[in-house]
């Protein structure tokens, strides 16, 4: 993890950012095919974002290059956001397209300040010193992430986070109990124990939860089929998929789809 930051830290480029941007009640953003960059967001009220519905403020998200983008505000008011665009090779921080609250709406400020003030100013080494502002941003803002970093779990062995990220990550990777074993150097029974105390589920119906969450974003892409997300969720069938997403979103796929797609 550590090596994949210092990575994104020489690779980052940030290429527009605003803090308290006020929007009014008809605007909306509608990106059906993403920015073509990363774009962070952090919400200062309520705000509803397609397959996610209205969340609440303090809301944060990271949105994928190519990962559809709608949000607007609540019933007919507008909203205020804090965002970053910026062009990486990947995001090592937490799982991109998953909404999570902070507390510390003005750590947000002051992260972005910092990354701004080296922007605007241009001194010696500012490409670099921007870089690094906002990664620690995005570092404090992980320790938040129940993914990333879930404050319940044992603190002395960060084998548990590193795996559960890597699987938000990549749930369509064929994640089964003796390779998560493997990878943290524990026994099966051992972890499943471990694993459902640190994060209050067990290892496997977490990998079905990443795989849902990832199937949410792709059914917002109009056309696709329920067999293509479903293969790239990494289920192993249409029809398995479309019951484990009932089972945890209360309609199948394609009625959850024309939900949201029409509003």
């Amino acid at each position: 993890m550590q090596s994949a930051i210092a990575r994104w830290i020489a690779e980052v480029e940030v290429s527009d950012w605003d803090a308290h941007k006020r929007e009014n009640a008809t605007f909306f953003v509608h990106r059906p095919g993403g920015s073509g960059d990363w774009l962070f967001l952090h919400f200062r009220t309520p705000i509803v974002v397609r397959g996610f519905g209205e969340l609440s403020t303090g809301t944060c998200l990271v949105f994928s290059p190519r990962s559809p983008q709608w949000y607007k505000g609540p019933q007919k008011q507008g909203f205020i956001n804090d965002y970053v665009h910026f062009r990486a090779p990947a995001f090592p921080f937490w799982p991109q397209d998953s909404p999570f609250a902070v507390a510390d709406g003005d750590s947000i400020s002051r992260g972005l300040g910092a990354m701004a003030r080296e922007i605007t100013h241009r001194e010696a080494n500012w490409r670099c010193g921007a870089a690094l502002q906002l990664a620690l941003l995005f570092v404090e803002l992980s320790r938040q992430h129940p993914a990333a970093s879930d404050r319940s779990a044992p603190r002395t062995d960060e084998r548990l986070t590193t795996l559960r990220a890597e699987i938000y990550a990549r749930p369509q990777d064929k994640w089964t109990l003796a390779l998560m074993s493997r990878r943290v150097h524990l026994s099966a029974s051992r972890l499943s124990a471990v694993y459902k105390e640190g994060f209050g589920v067990s290892p496997l119906e977490d990998v079905l939860a990443a795989r849902t969450q990832k199937a949410r974003t792709l059914l917002l892409n109009r056309g696709i089929s329920i067999e293509s997300v479903a293969r790239e969720c990494g289920f192993e069938s249409a029809a398995y998929f479309s019951r484990q997403f009932k089972l945890r979103e209360g309609s199948a796929p394609r009625d959850w789809a024309r939900r949201w797609l029409e509003i």
